[in-house]
């Protein structure tokens, strides 16, 4: 399975989510835009949306939501695993 990991930082609650640029580009798609795709944690999907914009790529809705109701804080590691199936559809593991 296709994966990245992000240990979070203060910057992660203020401004959102960066994401890995050229990760994504590789296994998502390489064009601008905002797209929807989904994280599992456990039994639990939450739908998000990602924006790529040239060099940059981010989680730009749902993920202050989604970190607080997982009790994210600075130093957690999240790991993004890539599902083959659906499309933009990821497990998320982490750890405190």
């Amino acid at each position: 399975m296709e994966a990245f990991t992000c240990v979070l930082i203060a910057a992660n609650f203020a401004r959102g989510l960066n994401l890995p640029t050229i990760w994504w580009k590789t296994h998502i798609e390489d064009k601008d835009c905002t797209e929807e795709f989904t994280v599992w944690v456990g039994d639990y999907p939450w739908t998000m949306y990602v924006t790529t914009e040239a060099e940059n790529v981010w989680i730009s809705s749902g993920w202050k939501t989604f970190a607080r109701a997982n009790e994210f804080c600075v130093g957690t590691m999240c790991r993004f695993g890539l599902l083959p199936w659906p499309a933009k559809t990821f497990n998320v593991t982490f750890s405190r």
